[in-house]
């Protein structure tokens, strides 16, 4: 249950034990901290219109050398009927972090944020995961659940963007020419992501709560995952 808020709730209800298990990302075959990306701006899921309409208007027209890109929204998808049967949008999913891995900022909004959908809780959404993983400035409205500030507490882990939508573009803008803090957002967030966002991370975390060994290719990718942290430390250091 990604949702703390709602732990007791569910536990006293159905008579069962209910733990926390945030959301994640594939971050091992996904993941980048690569520097050349040619998107400027992402936004995928919802965004309040009012932001949508100020970052296209400034930067999709003539004349700019902006590219803001919003993803349109999927159709909704079943899950496979058949065991082990792909699902019909796994194609959606590996064009969406191959656009995540080419884009310098990722928008993302929380999701009580006045323009989004109707939400009791404020969420930590797969996109949060998504963005972290593919490198990316996550800009927007951080969630004001407490989770967030457990699951993302690193320099830059997101941007705030100002609630003056004219003020948000220039904050980008600024954000665009700063080159040196870009790139160190990226590698700072997948190297984040590697050492805690990975969704092995939370299969060995279910396994373990129920006391079932894990697979041994899982703990092939846990240590795959052990030594890529390592080796970009080690290369953190080195460059510093």
């Amino acid at each position: 249950m990604p949702l703390p808020e709602v732990i007791d709730e569910l536990t006293q209800h159905f008579k069962i034990p209910v733990s926390l298990l945030p959301f994640g990302a594939d971050v091992l075959a996904q993941g980048s901290c690569q520097v050349k990306r040619s998107i400027d701006v992402t936004s995928f899921g919802r965004i309040p219109a009012q932001y949508h309409s100020a970052f296209f208007n400034k930067f999709n027209q003539p004349g700019s050398d902006r590219i803001y890109y919003k993803s349109t929204p999927r159709m909704e998808e079943c899950y496979p009927k058949l065991p082990y049967e792909k699902r019909q949008d796994e194609e959606d999913t590996l064009l969406l972090f191959h656009l995540l891995r080419n884009s310098k900022i990722t928008l993302a909004f929380d999701t009580l944020y006045p323009g989004m959908r109707k939400f009791p809780y404020s969420f930590v959404t797969l996109r949060w995961f998504y963005g972290a993983a593919t490198g990316g400035a996550i800009v927007g409205k951080r969630p004001t659940t407490p989770l967030m500030d457990q699951l993302f507490d690193w320099e830059d882990a997101t941007i705030e963007l100002p609630d003056n939508p004219q003020k948000s573009v220039e904050l980008i803008e600024e954000l665009l020419q700063d080159t040196k803090r870009l790139q160190s957002i990226y590698k700072r967030n997948y190297t984040q992501s590697v050492a805690r966002h990975d969704w092995r991370y939370r299969i060995q975390s279910m396994l373990e709560k129920v006391d079932v060994p894990l697979p041994h290719q899982l703990r092939e990718e846990l240590l795959e995952l052990k030594m890529l942290h390592h080796k970009l430390v080690a290369n953190e250091v080195v460059f510093k």
